[in-house]
């Protein structure tokens, strides 16, 4: 691992000197010595340090807090403040640079280090961050690009079909992955943010930590593994989505337990669908519930159908329930609301190819035909029931898979 470069910024020579000092016992390397504000960003161009030590009081016309600003738009560095100076009015000028530390001279060795270590891990971290989100982005433009590819040629071939039959003369097609892309995207910023706030505030905590000389290794290590835990937590995220907008091909089907794609669809929805005052409610079977087929395929359908019972609602305060069970030897996912519900003398299309209750451009009736034929691939069934005025139940039956079956008879 190669040896972290510092660049001291004080205007006190015995006193940089004797930073140095401390600095190089700690096993860090002091790439150079600046007294001048405004000599800072030459030094760091010619020295390229990973980490600056910056007093407040320097030679010159310029503070070590201007400099440290002038630091945080041009460089992509952690900057430390090492300083005499500890009142409110140059703690609060200082903190509007983002620094990664303020320590208070005079100060320990184990406290210098400690910051320093601190500053380094949290610029490491956000600079995976960064990563992240940039992945996010171009993963998103490429799923874009893709989708609209695909949803184009879709739609030139059901207008083929559409003339075909002498049915409408013009028609919006969308896929139905598209629309539940859409449906996640909102639960995605959450899911990405959550831990971002975890991080920053575990950071805080530690930080403060640091000032009040209350550090210890323990208390750093259970912090440290926290903000891992949800870097990882944003990783599976991101690769879950990058899974989910891929083309799911029928032949790659596997047993998997019902109540993982469940939870991992309400997760995503779970914010949006609250900030629209509608309460999204979930009661999985405590017991594994084993289907063969694919699982992205079948978090398309409760994604389909937890949409329909939204639209149901009509944007007014109500409810959505998922539920799954166990049922004489049968696997149970119902999808319910206490929306408008459907009347009976158009319940038995709902299911039909192009057949919406919706008004024209707000869907292409696709999304129940589809559903029903991910089910049908399963060797599943879905139905509707609904009482009009009270709600609408969407009921999905898989069989139990075979390792189930088996685990079963041997017990």
């Amino acid at each position: 691992m190669d040896i972290v470069k510092v660049l001291i910024v004080e205007d006190e020579r015995i006193i940089a000197e004797s930073i140095k000092l401390s600095i190089e016992k700690l096993n860090y390397s002091v790439c150079g010595i600046e007294a001048w504000g405004e000599k800072v960003t030459t030094a760091i161009e010619g020295l390229k340090p990973d980490l600056i030590l910056m007093d407040i009081r320097l030679r010159g016309e310029m503070s070590g807090v201007q400099a440290a600003a002038i630091i945080k738009d041009k460089f992509d560095l952690p900057v430390v403040f090492l300083t005499s100076y500890s009142d409110d009015k140059t703690i609060q000028n200082a903190k509007y640079t983002y620094p990664y530390g303020y320590l208070v001279k005079p100060f320990e060795e184990r406290e210098l280090y400690a910051t320093i270590e601190i500053a380094l891990f949290k610029h490491r971290t956000s600079q995976e961050l960064e990563k992240y989100r940039n992945h996010l982005e171009l993963l998103v433009e490429e799923r874009t690009s893709e989708l609209n590819k695909i949803n184009s040629e879709l739609e030139d071939r059901i207008r083929e079909e559409v003339e075909k039959r002498n049915k409408q003369q013009q028609v919006i097609i969308q896929q139905s992955k598209l629309a539940s892309l859409g449906e996640l995207a909102a639960g995605i910023a959450h899911e990405i943010n959550q831990p971002l706030n975890i991080i920053s505030f575990t950071m805080d905590n530690v930080l403060a930590h640091i000032k009040s000389d209350s550090l210890n290794r323990d208390y750093l290590q259970k912090k440290m593994e926290k903000i891992f835990q949800n870097i990882f937590r944003m990783k599976n995220t991101i690769q879950h989505i990058q899974t989910f907008s891929r083309e799911q091909k029928e032949g790659n089907s596997e047993v998997f337990d019902l109540n993982q794609p469940v939870n991992d669809a309400i997760n995503l929805l779970y914010e949006q669908y609250r900030n629209h005052g509608i309460e999204l409610k979930i009661d999985l079977d405590p017991q594994s519930l084993p289907v063969f087929g694919n699982p992205f395929r079948l978090e398309q359908v409760l994604l389909n159908l937890v949409s329909n019972a939204r639209d149901a609602i009509n944007n007014n305060k109500g409810e959505i329930k998922v539920t799954t069970s166990l049922h004489e030897n049968q696997i149970l996912m119902i999808v319910s609301d206490n929306g408008e519900g459907i009347a009976p003398d158009i319940i038995d299309q709902v299911i039909h190819p192009f057949f919406t209750t919706k008004q024209p451009g707000e869907g292409t009736g696709l999304g129940l035909s589809i559903s029903y034929g991910i089910v049908k691939d399963m060797d599943g069934n879905l139905e509707i029931e609904s009482i009009q005025g009270k709600g609408t139940k969407a009921i999905v039956t898989l069989p139990i898979s075979q390792s189930r079956e088996k685990q079963d008879a041997k017990q």
